[in-house]
């Protein structure tokens, strides 16, 4: 990767962002087991938002069942969400009809987890490829085969894998596969789906250069979402902490694994593993229990049931997702906490030096 290109485009991060998500929430409803019974409402999105700017990679983190790829969904349209809005170029997604949105689904793609489930096992890869290149227009049948031997070109792979079937590759050449289908149509936003998740070290690295790659050449916009804090640091200029449908914790990469505010990322950091034991911090405890249920949420903050500093106050009181001060002024730029207790807590300390 370029890092130059990399702190430019950080630094040219427009005032106006490229996507923006306000207080998006996704419900799932299912009906009990037991007669007359309510409804159960599962909230796997549970009011959302944030700004993604074009030409960063902005980070997705948390436990399984957080909500993380329910809320990639909401981005690209594979599914309405039950409140909020999604803003992407002066148009509120949620309020396009299929007619509207057809023009747009061509700039929000997305790179599946599960390489093998994302493309037709019954279809050779030309098939594959080809097939949202002839159905948008951009490319004729005649010309349509160059397109895609430049597309297996760009990922990696040589061009006779076209006439292959998905079952012939490996995890890690399905996965470059997927992602030549994302940039087939042209996109801007591209949401990665813990695209590295099921593959070796090596081959994970080997993808996540490929992805840099890309969007360096590209100008593409990622929402990387992954459970590796490593990879989630190496590929992003910020990273969001979500728990139970929740952003609890947003900051710059850097800021955030050098000062993790929240006692959930701070939990998240110390439980990923570290080469040297020595290294680790001993003043951060990990956490005990599972993640709560959505269909059984708890009053007041999400986290408190499993939060060292939980107070009387979290089990009645929602926190809000608040910019970090210092004395009253502003601490880095754009670090956000959904945590009274830590908020002064850090001011605290900071008195203390």
């Amino acid at each position: 990767m370029n890092s130059e290109w990399r702190q430019s485009a950080a630094a040219g991060f427009a005032e106006n962002p490229l996507l923006s998500v306000s207080e998006l929430r996704r419900y799932y409803y299912a009906r009990s087991r037991r007669l007359l019974a309510r409804r159960r409402t599962i909230r796997a999105v549970d009011g959302v938002s944030f700004d993604l700017y074009e030409g960063e990679t902005l980070g997705l983190v948390g436990e399984s069942g957080s909500g993380k790829s329910t809320l990639g969904r909401q981005l690209v349209g594979l599914e309405r969400p039950t409140a909020g809005s999604v803003h992407y170029r002066g148009h509120v997604l949620s309020r396009l009809d299929a007619r509207e949105l057809a023009p747009i689904r061509t700039d929000l793609q997305m790179i599946f987890q599960d390489s093998y489930a994302s493309l037709n096992p019954r279809k050779p890869i030309f098939d594959i490829l080809s097939a949202p290149l002839l159905y948008h227009g951009l490319e004729t049948r005649a010309t349509v085969e160059r397109r895609v031997d430049e597309l297996l070109a760009m990922v990696g792979l040589a061009a006779n894998a076209k006439a292959r079937y998905p079952h012939e590759f490996s995890g890690g050449q399905r996965q470059r596969l997927g992602i030549a289908r994302a940039i087939s149509v042209n996109p801007r936003v591209i949401v990665c789906d813990e695209p590295v998740s099921a593959l070796d070290v090596s081959i994970q690295a080997q993808i996540l250069n490929l992805l840099l790659d890309l969007q360096e050449e590209l100008g593409l916009t990622y929402l990387f979402i992954g459970h590796g804090l490593s990879v989630v640091n190496y590929m992003s200029d910020r990273i969001a902490v979500m728990y139970l449908g929740k952003i609890v914790e947003l900051a710059p990469a850097e800021e955030l694994f050098r000062r993790p505010l929240h006692p959930y990322t701070r939990a998240l950091i110390a439980a990923a593993p570290i080469p040297d034991p020595r290294l680790r911090r001993p003043d951060v405890e990990l956490l005990e229990g599972d993640i709560s249920s959505h269909n059984a949420p708890v009053s007041g903050c999400n986290f408190q049931p499993r939060c060292p500093l939980a107070e009387s106050a979290c089990r009645s009181l929602e926190p809000a997702l608040t910019e970090v001060c210092r004395y009253g002024e502003r601490a880095v730029d754009g670090h956000l906490l959904a945590c009274p207790v830590a908020a002064r807590e850090l001011m605290k300390k900071e008195g203390e030096t």
